[in-house]
């Protein structure tokens, strides 16, 4: 369990580390990406909910 945890925290940092260093463009673009996942996810579950 503790290792998990200490695991989780260094990935965690790692990652700010990062994405802090990342091109501003680079980070719009993600977002859009992320946007347009949770689109197609959520006309996904309406589409499920419907049938």
């Amino acid at each position: 369990m503790g290792l998990k945890l200490i695991h989780l925290v260094v990935a965690r940092m790692f990652s700010w580390l990062w994405l802090g260093g990342r091109d501003p463009a680079a980070k719009d673009v993600e977002i859009l990406m992320l946007r347009h996942q949770l689109a197609v996810a959520q006309h996904r579950d309406r589409a499920w909910l419907v049938s």
